[in-house]
């Protein structure tokens, strides 16, 4: 799963504080998530809705040689 925190925190490289900003922002961008949609977002919600839209940007991304 890709928000398990060896993922989050780069396999430890992040210093301590990165990893606090990181997950103050992801925590601040979920709850701005869950009130959009006026639900409760789970994990696995962001897993199967949310990351094929990122892998597909991403994708597009690397094809246009972003």
């Amino acid at each position: 799963m890709r928000l398990e925190p060896e993922n989050l925190t780069c396999d430890g490289e992040l210093s301590s504080s990165e990893w606090k900003r990181r997950e103050k922002k992801l925590l601040k961008d979920w709850k701005r998530l869950e009130k959009k949609v006026g639900r409760t977002v789970s994990e696995e919600d962001v897993e199967k809705v949310i990351f094929p839209y990122i892998d597909e940007a991403l994708s597009d991304s690397v094809m246009r040689g972003d």
